[in-house]
């Protein structure tokens, strides 16, 4: 998301209107798995931590067995955001895990070391594409409160907050969320 963030501030001739679905505007690690409230020491423990993996096999692959353990919870908040579509959904949510957690699992690390290092918070109300901001309540990577933080800092903003959703939020709610994509597309196209 930032990245397309980026663009639409530098570059505003290239983007005619955005849908920002789950994301940030910058500083991953400050925000990131702190869904009430931010924990001020957090990012540089997850940065020491992360350079203590880096390279490391034998502990990327302690911590990702450990991480594995949470998968029953991310099926269990998948029942409750999806309902009975969670069923269908968890082959790709196996897959997912398995592709953050396999041989990529020291680039996943250092991109949200990236991510944290980078921000367009100061840019955002210089973005004058209309844009529509999508949120799941229950994102505990993005948590939903950067997304009312990007949708009030840009002027042409609207932000959709879908109360029983995660971060995968258009898996679980394409219901809300494709039917707002709609509306949003088919007013653009008419404005």
């Amino acid at each position: 998301m930032q990245v397309g963030l980026d663009i639409a501030a530098t570059h505003p001739e290239r983007v005619e209107d955005l849908v920002l679905i789950n994301g940030t505007y910058g500083h991953a690690l400050s925000t990131g798995f702190q869904p009430l409230f931010s924990l001020p020491w957090l990012p540089k423990k997850v940065h020491w931590g992360i350079e203590q993996v880096h390279g490391r096999d034998r502990i990327r692959r302690a911590l990702a067995s450990g991480a594995r353990v949470g998968a029953p919870f991310y099926q269990m908040l998948f029942v409750l955001t999806a309902g009975a579509r969670a069923f269908e959904l968890r082959p790709l949510l196996d897959r997912y895990m398995e592709d953050v957690l396999g041989p990529s699992f020291d680039n996943y690390l250092r991109l949200f070391q990236e991510l944290d290092a980078h921000s367009v918070y100061h840019v955002l109300p210089e973005i004058a594409a209309p844009a529509l901001v999508i949120s799941g309540a229950l994102d505990l990577l993005t948590p939903q409160r950067q997304s009312f933080e990007i949708a009030r800092r840009m002027p042409n903003a609207k932000h959709v907050p879908l109360a029983r959703a995660s971060h995968f939020a258009l898996l679980e709610r394409p219901d809300a969320v494709l039917p707002a994509m709609e509306r949003f597309y088919t007013a653009n196209a008419q404005a």
